[in-house]
């Protein structure tokens, strides 16, 4: 496929028979979210998550164990119940 990575692009045939290569919209690349997704794809999934992390009081924008870190975990260490904070978030458990 050349410099394109396999996720992110899709070959499509047109009507006339010719193939190309199209990137591939964000939400096709991705699994769906859930309590073990980390806080990093999270973030990039859905950025507008940012206003419910800090309405818990998580600063996860900012902190580097994000990038690793699940929702679920993240959540127990602040203390914050699972269930409330996946509400909140849109995120089936």
């Amino acid at each position: 496929m050349g410099k394109y990575c396999e996720p992110c692009v899709a070959k499509v045939k047109r009507r006339d028979g010719e193939i190309y290569v199209a990137r591939r919209r964000l939400s096709d690349t991705m699994a769906e979210l859930t309590a073990d997704s980390t806080i990093y794809d999270l973030l990039k999934a859905k950025p507008e998550a940012t206003d419910a992390l800090f309405s818990f009081g998580m600063g996860c924008v900012g902190c580097a164990i994000a990038r690793g870190e699940t929702i679920r975990e993240a959540a127990e260490a602040h203390g914050i119940p699972l269930p409330e904070l996946l509400k909140a978030l849109g995120i089936k458990e």
